[in-house]
This record gives C-alpha cells, sequence and structure tokens, in this order.
C-alpha cells in the first residue's frame, strides 16, 4: 500500500502541475507577473540567437527589439497600479491582432533580466522561435512562452519527486500551491534555478 502510494505520488503531481499551470499560463492576464514585461524581451533575445545583451554607450543594457513587443506590453501596464482595472476577451483580442514586425525595431531597457544566463530562457526563447515562422503576434508568443515554462518546470519537480526517498507527499503539495504555480505559469527565469535546487 505505502509503495503504491509513493508511486502514485509523482504521477498525482505531474497531471495536477500539468493541468494547473496550463490554466493559470492561460488565465493570468498578459504581463501581470513580476517583471514579465523584461523577462519576456530577454527571452525574445534570447530566441533570436542573442545570448550577450547590448549595451549602448550612455550604459543603457538591454537590446534592439521589435518595438511591436513593447507595444503590447504597454496595454496592460496599467492593471498593476489599478486595483479596480479588469480586462475581458476584447482587450485580449485587440492585444493578440497586434503584428510582430520584425523590421521595426527600437532600444529596450532590461538591465534587470539581462543579467540571466541564457539558458535561464531556453524553454520560452524555444516556444518563441517555434512558432514566430508561422506568423505568430507578440501576445501569442507571451502565452507559447508561459506554457512552454510551466511544462518544463513540471517535469523537473516531478524528476524530483522521485528521486526523494520519502516527504514526497510534501513536496508535491508545496509545489501545488497557488504561489508555485502561477509563478510556473509565467516567463519567470527563476524557474529553472529553483527546479533544479528542488533536484539537488
Amino acid at each position: 500500500m505505502m509503495m503504491n502510494f509513493r508511486v502514485k505520488t509523482p504521477l498525482f503531481f505531474l497531471f495536477a502541475s500539468l493541468f494547473f499551470s496550463a490554466l493559470y499560463a492561460l488565465l493570468m492576464p498578459p504581463f501581470q507577473s513580476p517583471d514579465e514585461p523584461n523577462h519576456f524581451l530577454r527571452a525574445y533575445q534570447v530566441s533570436e540567437g542573442h545570448f550577450v545583451p547590448q549595451k549602448t554607450a550612455d550604459q543603457r543594457l538591454g537590446g534592439f527589439l521589435p518595438s511591436s513587443l513593447g507595444l503590447v506590453a504597454g496595454q496592460f501596464a496599467g492593471l498593476k497600479s489599478d486595483y479596480d482595472a479588469r480586462i475581458c476577451l476584447e482587450n485580449i483580442r485587440l492585444a493578440a491582432s497586434i503584428p510582430l514586425l520584425c523590421g521595426e525595431r527600437r532600444f529596450f531597457d532590461f538591465a534587470n533580466t539581462a543579467m540571466y544566463a541564457p539558458t535561464a530562457y531556453a524553454p520560452q526563447a524555444a516556444a518563441i522561435a517555434l512558432i514566430r515562422p508561422f506568423g505568430a503576434s507578440p501576445l501569442q508568443m507571451l502565452y507559447a512562452g508561459r506554457l512552454a515554462n510551466a511544462w518544463v518546470w513540471c517535469l523537473l519537480v516531478f524528476a524530483a519527486i522521485r528521486m526523494l526517498p520519502a516527504q514526497r507527499a510534501i513536496m508535491a503539495v508545496l509545489a501545488l500551491l497557488p504561489a508555485s504555480l502561477v509563478m510556473a505559469a509565467s516567463l519567470n527565469a527563476c524557474l529553472l534555478y529553483t527546479s533544479d535546487a528542488a533536484d539537488e
């Protein structure tokens, strides 16, 4: 009986985390996770193969990226400062209709996320690079990056739980807390570090 419980706990976590992280990734308003606009910019930069951030003559750190990335993020910038603000599907639809326009670029400052190693953005950047050739909009890239990041986190934590000799249920419950899943379902680059720490 105990052996069955030990075997089922990791599988329960895997299926529950995959479902709920996807739910959070799709339902959480765009760019509302901590520093998500800047994580998005860095992930896009990495998706183009630019692993080292650019520095301007006046010591600004970031990169020259499509202007539409900032335009889409700006559509939701007021949500964090206005607790009464609400969005609807029409807001999402309008933001999703903004095209990428790779040729129109400007410099973006994202010094706080430019310091992260490109490997921290591997899932997000891979998802962005995968759908970009199909004419995906910046908002669609945001959601693709969220899902990729979340599911890689789920698989890494699943592997960590399987390796635990004991207390698997406690680890699974902690990882399934809403606070954990909300962060997993974002573009945050810290997730691979925390999941790797769990493996250790």
